[in-house]
């Protein structure tokens, strides 16, 4: 490791010791993305939800997604039901 690489990491060692993050800040709290994932489990559309947050809804779709609230049904049983209906 290079003298300049060391340094990189000592400087980054130093600001995470302070609190610091690297990256983006969250759009969202971890009380908020709970908030979601329960108002979601009821039925509130994610449409719905990013209005509600002032979101785009791809944000609430990265949190329902990181939470494992959001799922769907596999191909098959689509098609099956989609089947049975004719």
């Amino acid at each position: 490791m290079s003298t300049s690489d060391q340094h990189h990491h000592v400087r980054i060692s130093a600001a995470r010791a302070e609190g610091k993050t690297r990256g983006r800040p969250a759009r969202l709290s971890t009380q908020q993305a709970a908030d979601i994932v329960t108002a979601y489990e009821s039925g509130t559309a994610v449409k719905a939800l990013a209005r509600q947050y002032d979101v785009d809804p791809k944000v609430i779709r990265r949190a329902l997604d990181s939470a494992g609230a959001r799922h769907s049904p596999g191909l098959g049983t689509f098609l099956n039901d989609d089947a049975t209906t004719s």
